[in-house]
């Protein structure tokens, strides 16, 4: 028999000051054995996502709006901010996207996720303990920003009189571009990891460290999905469901399965 994690495993908390907490919410379809089997994960492209304003929005646009109060666009500066536009978009158009939410799986909020990435609470939420050191592998990672306004606000301080380091100005412009979002998203409370192209991306299998079952997931699917995370050898990996609690109509918990 295995306990529980923590409240932090229901919560997409920093665990300590070398992990980040997040969960994945999915459906018990094809793709997601074929993940559980190799310990894989899937970093979509920009276009791929399903909001076509997500990581796609017009930065020449959102340059515009951040100078409105500054130096105006000349047709000289406009043509270096377009030129510094192109070389944050062409990167991040083949960049890889991996999403997790740093909320808590029992939250209000949640409940959407659960509907809608989750199968309407006949899949799972995958709790996640990865090390920010694999950010090191990656172009960056970052919270999402649901608004403008940290971008416009990093394109407000930026200084395009010598030519932008790629390092230490451009990636960092395509993690905050790949991570604002708009705000009617917010209950999502993404976390974002980017990769430098989209595709497959092994995790260690330490990592995955908790499998949530849904209100509806079958007793055969949870069944199934325990006997293969044990012999796929997901030592750390522990199993709870929600359920609806007694604080009141809507309210969700957690507790652990036994095994």
């Amino acid at each position: 028999m295995t306990k529980p994690l923590d409240n932090d495993a229901a919560k997409g908390t920093r665990s300590d000051e070398t992990h980040f907490t997040g969960h994945k919410f999915r459906g018990l379809n094809d793709f997601f054995w074929q993940n559980l089997e190799a310990s894989t994960v899937y970093f979509p492209a920009p276009h791929q996502l399903n909001d076509p304003y997500d990581c796609q929005i017009d930065l020449m646009k959102a340059i515009r709006l951040a100078k409105v109060e500054g130096e105006p666009l000349s047709d000289a500066l406009q043509e270096r901010w377009q030129i510094f536009a192109t070389s944050v978009t062409a990167p991040a158009a083949t960049c890889g996207i991996f999403s997790l939410c740093a909320g808590d799986i029992r939250g209000m909020d949640e409940r959407l996720l659960w509907a809608h990435y989750a199968d309407n609470h006949r899949g799972v939420a995958i709790t996640y303990e990865i090390p920010y050191k694999f950010v090191d592998t990656m172009i960056g990672f970052a919270p999402v920003t649901y608004g403008e306004g940290k971008l416009l606000a990093a394109l407000r301080a930026l200084d395009l009189s010598g030519r932008p380091d790629f390092k230490t100005v451009i990636e960092p412009v395509i993690t905050n571009f790949l991570t604002t979002k708009a705000k009617q998203w917010g209950h999502e409370k993404e976390a974002r990891f980017i990769s430098f192209t989209p595709g497959l991306v092994r995790f260690e299998r330490d990592w995955l460290r908790q499998i949530c079952f849904g209100l509806n997931t079958p007793p055969a699917d949870r069944a199934a999905v325990i006997e293969a995370t044990k012999r796929f050898g997901y030592r750390n990996c522990r199993f709870a469901e929600v359920f609806n609690a007694d604080g009141g109509l809507y309210e969700l918990d957690t507790r652990e399965v036994h095994i």
